[in-house]
């Protein structure tokens, strides 16, 4: 894992590059050579298709204005905490993208509502930055 995470980081500074790698935990790279781990998620996300719902949060926050290293972060925060949120209530193994879609509404104003105070997203989230 820690080769992974330190690749994670190099590859996205060497090319300029915001580079999201999904696993436990998932890593977040920047150009800047800032790295990102990712608290949230289960097993659940390791199913045909999530990776397509991440994605789509990724470029809904890009398209909403977030900066690139801005937009990866929060969407796989969210979509790890989508996970984490129908966890609760059924096996992980059940989980389907669909089921994720379901949930984004509740788990996105949850983020906002406990952020209100911040001036950065996920301030309170646990999302670790490693220098």
């Amino acid at each position: 894992d820690a080769k992974r995470i330190e690749v994670t980081r190099t590859f996205a500074a060497e090319h300029g590059v915001v580079l999201l790698l999904k696993g436990r935990p998932t890593a977040i790279g920047t150009p800047d050579g800032d790295l990102y781990l990712n608290p949230t998620g289960n097993t659940g996300l390791a199913t045909g298709g999530s990776g397509d719902v991440l994605t789509g949060l990724v470029a809904g926050f890009l398209a909403g204005g977030a900066r690139p290293a801005d937009a990866a972060v929060l969407g796989a925060y969210v979509h790890g905490a989508s996970a984490d949120s129908l966890a609760r209530n059924i096996a992980e193994r059940s989980i389907l993208p669909s089921d994720l879609i379901d949930v984004l509404p509740a788990v996105i104003a949850e983020v906002e509502a406990s952020d209100e105070d911040e001036k950065t997203p996920l301030a309170n989230s646990g999302l670790k930055k490693v220098n």
